[in-house]
């Protein structure tokens, strides 16, 4: 089955599986032959992937893809692209359920604190950033001074109103930083911490990559049909 981003919207932060036959010569964009038989190796064990927003030289129909490799000995941000065909399996970031475990005690008592508040609003909140790579693969990229990301969907402006809030409460209350992004219905998103700022424009992120936003837009969207997170 082949798989493209406009039929995977959005495309950033889904958990993408590539066929166990990939090969070297079906990726592009990495250069050095060390760093694509990792991205091999990391297919064949069965490990997905992230993906990540367009870049120039990802070339036309090929598919965006990151990789984060272990953090020891030497951290390793690989980027690279691969054919529809290589790819096996789309699914949504883990749920900040599913990782609550995976976390260290530093993080594991705010996350599950925002875990019992998105629940109670009905909001779909995931992981993404080191908590993403330490759910998917079982690894250790979490340490007690690690941030956590999170990717919340809320389904309206008065639902996104409240997770800012409940951000901005447990946030106060924890030494862990929280960081993350919102999402809007048409899949771009928006750092948390901007968004409770509220300057008059805001820089969002999407598939297509980064541009600005007039705040007043960024509210107004949640008024239209949204996008699954």
């Amino acid at each position: 089955m082949e798989f493209a981003p406009q039929n995977t919207r959005p495309w950033r932060h889904r958990r993408v599986w590539l066929a166990p036959d990939l090969g070297p010569a079906d990726l592009t964009g990495l250069g050095d032959p060390t760093d694509a038989q990792a991205v091999v190796d990391w297919a064949q064990a069965g490990r997905p992937f992230i993906g990540r927003a367009v870049q120039p030289g990802d070339g036309a129909g090929r598919l965006p893809l990151g990789l984060a490799l272990p953090p020891q000995p030497r951290k390793r941000r690989l980027s690279f692209s691969v054919a529809p065909a290589a790819v096996r399996l789309v699914s949504a970031p883990p749920t900040l359920g599913d990782a609550l475990a995976h976390l260290p005690a530093r993080l594991r008592e705010p996350a599950a604190q925002l875990e019992s508040r998105a629940f109670a609003l009905g909001l779909p909140v995931h992981v993404f950033g080191s908590a993403f790579w330490q759910q998917a693969s079982g690894l250790v990229y979490l340490t007690e001074h690690s941030d956590l990301d999170l990717l919340a969907c809320p389904p309206s402006a008065a639902v996104a109103r409240a997770w800012l809030e409940a951000l901005a409460e447990v946030q106060a209350g924890s030494a862990a930083r929280l960081d993350g992004e919102l999402q809007l219905p048409d899949g771009a998103s928006v750092a948390w911490r901007e968004l409770a700022a509220a300057p008059a424009q805001l820089l969002l992120k999407s598939d297509h990559g980064p541009a600005l936003r007039e705040l007043a837009a960024v509210w107004a969207a949640w008024g239209t049909v949204s996008t699954p997170c």
